[in-house]
């Protein structure tokens, strides 16, 4: 059947965790509620037996935002923590007591810094290999032609 309300998510049961969520829309007139949408998990039977999960349509949108903001609470929380797990890397008690600092976090425009200076270290490097090599090649030829005219 086309829902109601595809904007609501059908989750997985909160009650009993095995089950989705359905979504219906009372069919007769009983207590007023013809038309009125609802949830129940597919665990519940129409008997009322099996997973206590049903709420009408504002109670399952109460639901669901309730649902949001402990998740959002979360990751809030685990951000913290992550940060002040950072905030702690690299910190060090020395014999005497004092905190020295073993590493920097970096962020992503220090690691892009450190990477260009590590490539200019490299190419001054490169540069002195080469001098040591043309004077060593130099030294060989000087001594080749001493030998010779000997």
């Amino acid at each position: 059947h086309a829902r109601k309300r595809p904007d609501l998510p059908l989750i997985t049961c909160t009650t009993c965790s095995i089950h989705k969520i359905l979504e219906f829309q009372v069919k007769k007139d009983k207590h007023g509620n013809q038309g009125r949408i609802f949830y129940k998990c597919a665990g519940r039977n129409w008997d009322g037996t099996g997973c206590d999960f049903w709420k009408w349509e504002e109670e399952y949108e109460d639901h669901l935002a309730e649902i949001a903001k402990k998740k959002a609470e979360e990751i809030t929380e685990t951000r913290q923590k992550d940060e002040e797990e950072q905030d702690g890397v690299g910190q060090k008690q020395d014999a005497d007591g004092q905190g020295g600092n073993m590493a920097q976090p970096c962020n992503g425009h220090d690691l892009n810094r450190q990477i260009s200076n590590l490539v200019v270290g490299v190419q001054e490097l490169v540069v002195v290999i080469k001098v040591l090599i043309f004077v060593s090649i130099c030294g060989l030829i000087l001594n080749s032609y001493d030998v010779l005219m000997g």
